[in-house]
């Protein structure tokens, strides 16, 4: 009996080693191949590479019944829910609704592209629709009712002594 076992243990641990050993090639496999991601199986460099310094920074004013809203009022999370929806609608209107993107995937996949493009289009015309939703959304967002909503698009250079403003574009007024 003992030896069946001592047996049992060792083919045990020869599974585990096995599987343990099998994780980390195909892990190094993946590694290798850069940018193929499979939980768990994770590209370790995927953020390591460099990237060159932007010449300026895009920033959004947001101006709320007449005063400037201020990060510094904000949560980080928060404030970032009263920007992001502005980058968004900003890189949905500068693509024209990710077109590339959406005729891309329907060359590649036409198939899969027709059974789900309704779900891809967004409503006709979103930039007539969407400063009413901005100033719903920031409206619940803030806590309190919103008679207008003024958005400048602002781009800044970093300087050792700071930012220093390049230019300011009205781009929502509501």
């Amino acid at each position: 009996m003992a030896a069946d076992g001592n047996s049992l243990r060792s083919s045990y641990r020869s599974g585990v080693f096995v599987l343990v050993a099998a994780f980390f090639a195909i892990q190094i496999a993946f590694d290798l191949a850069h940018s193929v991601t499979a939980f768990p199986f994770v590209h370790f460099g995927m953020f390591s590479e460099s990237f060159s310094e932007p010449d300026s920074l895009l920033s959004y004013e947001v101006t709320v019944d007449g005063h400037r809203l201020d990060p510094w009022d904000f949560r980080i999370y928060k404030w970032d829910m009263v920007q992001q929806p502005l980058a968004a609608f900003d890189r949905m209107t500068a693509t024209n609704d990710f077109a590339f993107d959406k005729s891309t995937f329907q060359t590649k996949f036409p198939a899969v592209y027709a059974h789900v493009s309704d779900n891809l289009n967004n409503l006709s015309y979103p930039e007539a629709r969407f400063p009413d939703w901005y100033a719903d959304y920031l409206s619940a967002l803030i806590g309190h009712s919103i008679r207008s909503v003024n958005v400048d698009r602002t781009w800044y250079r970093q300087t050792p002594s700071g930012l220093i403003l390049l230019n300011k574009t009205p781009w929502i007024n509501h």
